[in-house]
């Protein structure tokens, strides 16, 4: 299966959204008393973005430098994938925009995976979504932090020039979107070598089926 397959037209998920979204409410991130990491992180290419999990926030850190990726939303809805008499519901954790291309992601620890309750919740959504034509790409720790990848993005993050307030009617892709300040070359090489690692990581991710990681898992 290739990456584009996993991802559906803007106008097709939009609609199928729609027609799946739930009266409930995205739960909220910080809450009274919460001690898993949790957070809003500054942003170009998210509105309003959330994580829950670090490892959630890793991941969303390869979104914002990918080259691929145009713009993502966090925890963009619920959606209600049960029928009258069934209250399964599921929120994604990211939804991410490839210019005229979405996809959901759901963002786990590989450890996870080994639990029998999470392969059983995991594989009854991925049922579920597809019977309503959507795919659902899976993403693990693992593939956020290949070879060290986050602290080169850590790095790059803390030297991109302030993003003040969030825009979407700029070029999130660029080192400096509103060409503000001046950028070496030596800086401006490592930002797109950043850019296509972080497209290589999500066209592996996008290629890989989801059946795969569950087997490994349960070796």
């Amino acid at each position: 299966m290739s990456e584009i397959s996993r991802a559906l037209p803007r106008a097709k998920l939009t609609a199928l959204m729609e027609t799946l979204r739930s009266a409930r409410k995205v739960a909220r991130v910080v809450t009274p008393g919460g001690v898993a990491p949790r957070g809003y992180p500054p942003s170009r290419k998210c509105q309003s973005p959330r994580f829950q999990s670090l490892v959630e926030e890793d991941c969303q850190r390869i979104f914002e430098i990918a080259k691929s990726v145009s713009a993502f939303e966090t925890h963009p809805c619920v959606l209600k994938l049960g029928g009258a008499d069934d209250p399964t519901t599921y929120t994604p954790d990211v939804l991410v925009w490839m210019k005229d291309l979405g996809a959901f992601f759901e963002i786990k620890p590989r450890g996870r995976l080994h639990s029998e309750k999470v392969q059983r919740r995991l594989r009854d959504v991925l049922h579920r979504l597809a019977e309503h034509g959507i795919p659902l790409v899976l993403m693990l720790d693992e593939d956020a932090r290949d070879q060290d990848l986050q602290r080169e993005l850590k790095e790059l993050q803390r030297l991109r020039p302030a993003r003040g307030r969030f825009r979407a009617d700029v070029d999130a892709t660029e080192w400096d979107p509103l060409f503000k300040q001046a950028v070496s070359d030596e800086l401006l090489a490592r930002w797109r070598n950043a850019q296509r690692l972080c497209d290589e990581l999500l066209t592996r991710v996008m290629r890989r089926d989801p059946d795969d990681l569950f087997a490994v898992a349960t070796k």
